[in-house]
């Protein structure tokens, strides 16, 4: 028989699938971006939030952070020297792999490096999370003390050994909430969400730097030396830059 077509499931949360029109503009908009910041960052971010996606962007003036598809923002920059939009920014491009994203700025690149990695704020961990210690939960009242009494059932449907004792949670055993080194379950994820326990820390690490006026692209691990060389090439390039920023100016996170 013929499908009847009364009776049809409407999803309201459907969302219109992007058009050529929508990423041939996104592509412009890079390639735009590209031509007119001087500096350009290549980071990796762990444990991404919006909320503080949004702080970076707020924080830090004069700078733009992209999170795209990769092969679109490649496809912007160009991944050889026939189709690069910038001289020499083909070698940033084929370094976009994985959770890397780019900051396109106008403030001295080592203050921003410094801005980034001093702003490292915690969360509860989601599960899958990799855990970054061993969390025992021990046995008695004192563990569950801030729980209200009516969340014990929800404790014992999370695994947790409980019980109801005079209107208070009683751990009647230990239970371990997390194994270092292991990932974390979604049951053992809201346990610690309960214990009030963050474990997930957000990061924004520089892993190179692109400097269009040079056209050059240079690699960034965190050390001393490093962010020295930075400083040092700042000066040199800003110095030879007509309106460029002061490169004695901070950057600073308020939610570090």
């Amino acid at each position: 028989m013929p499908r009847s077509k009364r009776n049809k499931v409407v999803a309201l949360t459907k969302v219109k699938k992007k058009t050529k029109e929508n990423k041939t503009e996104l592509i412009d908009v890079i390639r735009e971006r590209a031509e007119s910041y001087p500096y350009i960052l290549l980071v990796r971010l762990e444990n991404q939030k919006n909320a503080w996606l949004k702080e970076i962007r707020q924080q830090i003036p004069n700078t733009i952070l992209t999170c795209g598809k990769n092969k679109l923002v490649q496809k912007a920059l160009g991944t050889n020297v026939a189709s690069e939009c910038v001289k020499g920014i083909h070698h940033l491009s084929e370094k976009l792999v994985g959770f890397n994203a780019l900051m396109f700025t106008k403030r001295p690149p080592h203050a921003v490096v410094q801005a980034l990695e001093e702003f490292h704020p915690t969360d509860y961990a989601r599960c899958g999370l990799v855990a970054t210690e061993t969390v025992t939960l021990q046995r008695g009242f004192e563990t569950c003390a801030h729980l209200a009494h009516s969340t014990e059932s929800h404790l014992r449907a999370l695994g947790m050994p409980t019980r109801l004792q005079m209107g208070k949670i009683e751990m009647m055993g230990e239970y371990q909430a997390a194994v270092e080194g292991k990932p974390l379950t979604q049951d053992q994820a809201q346990v610690l969400k309960l214990m009030k326990h963050p474990m997930a820390v957000f990061s924004c690490d520089v892993l190179g730097i692109f400097y269009s006026k040079e056209g050059q692209y240079f690699p960034y691990q965190k050390s001393d030396k490093s962010i020295q060389e930075v400083v040092e090439r700042d000066t040199k390039l800003c110095s030879e830059m007509t309106g460029a920023v002061d490169t004695t100016e901070d950057v600073t996170m308020e939610g570090a």
